[in-house]
């Protein structure tokens, strides 16, 4: 199967047209769809804000247990739809075990940073204008996915103008070819051996506008040493849903290293990367080890207009090295001229 790579953008207009395809029965229900996800993306916006609140009050009492159990019902009602939603969203509407506590999010079984909430907050403001941007896409005759219609999803959504297919990579072949998996055991994301095989492919393409954030946990081998490999495993499992957390809905987050994680931030902008880049930072603050003390993660970030993502991914990798030499905790860039 040819694998699918994001191309640049036509202009917002394509997204109109885009839309216009649908007739009859077809448009009737798609116009029933969205106005539900609307309505309901406009109650779960309530919810996260409301649990946001309580939850930066200290807030362990009743209230906070009906907000979260009214989170979870419309997060079942999103998923009866078939609605494909943010991670940041999906773990704000994740029902808290009865501790009272959100599970597997940090080391210390806290709830979700706040930049967590922040960017589920962001994106279902985005759903609610524009709920077509979180459904399935429409099946065309010829029983394939309709290109335009995903045009328009990709446009609505601001993924860095970038056009993507509903899924930005098809891969059944070559895995069923090569045997291999495409994930990281350990943490869920992908793992190193697509990472290669993205650059690779992303070598046949004129991606424009393109940002590498590496993230590397500082001094993991020092938490593993003094509480042990179990806690530093959680660790990496908590990184990697923060950095999915705070990354666009479809970027691809790798674990490129160890203790290191890499996002293809395909069509952003330097500016729009490096707010990406200082939310993962700053949300690493918040996850709390055993002794209480706080982990910290290192950036790189490079970016260029135009350029092959390998020499990107090259800088990025200087500036994790100056980040790490200027004392860990920050973020360092090499921006790129492309």
């Amino acid at each position: 199967m040819l694998v699918q790579f994001p191309v640049r953008t036509l202009a917002v207009t394509g997204v109109v047209a885009a839309v216009s395809v649908l007739s009859g029965a077809t448009a009737s229900a798609a116009a029933d769809a969205t106005t539900t996800v609307s309505v309901l993306a406009a109650d779960a916006l309530t919810l996260v804000e409301q649990e946001r609140s309580l939850v930066a009050a200290g807030d362990p009492g009743t209230e906070l247990a009906a907000v979260d159990a009214d989170g979870a019902s419309v997060l079942a009602r999103f998923d009866q739809l078939e609605v494909d939603l943010p991670p940041a969203v999906r773990s704000a509407l994740s029902a808290m075990p009865a501790a009272g506590v959100r599970s597997a999010t940090t080391v210390s079984g806290q709830t979700p940073p706040d930049s967590v909430y922040a960017a589920a907050i962001a994106d279902l403001a985005r759903i609610v204008e524009t709920p077509s941007v979180v459904l399935p896409a429409p099946v065309d005759d010829d029983g394939g996915r309709g290109d335009l219609l995903a045009l328009g999803v990709a446009v609505a959504l601001g993924l860095g103008l970038i056009v993507r297919s509903t899924r930005p990579y098809e891969y059944e072949d070559d895995l069923e070819i090569d045997g291999g998996d495409w994930n990281d055991v350990l943490t869920g994301v992908a793992n190193r051996r697509r990472l290669d095989h993205d650059l690779a492919i992303a070598e046949d393409y004129d991606l424009g506008p393109t940002a590498v954030v590496l993230v590397s946990v500082d001094d993991l081998a020092a938490v593993s040493d003094s509480f042990g490999h179990v806690t530093g495993d959680e660790v990496l499992r908590t990184i990697a849903q923060l950095v999915t957390a705070n990354v666009r809905e479809h970027d691809v987050v790798y674990r490129a290293a160890t203790d290191e994680f890499c996002v293809l931030l395909l069509g952003a902008e330097p500016g729009e990367a490096g707010a990406v880049a200082e939310r993962i930072v700053a949300a690493a603050r918040e996850v709390a080890l055993p002794d209480g003390s706080h982990l910290t993660v290192s950036v790189g970030l490079a970016a260029a207009s135009s350029t092959d993502v390998t020499v990107i991914l090259d800088d990025a990798d200087r500036a994790l090295a100056e980040a790490k030499a200027a004392g860990r905790d920050r973020v360092c860039s090499s921006l790129a001229v492309g």
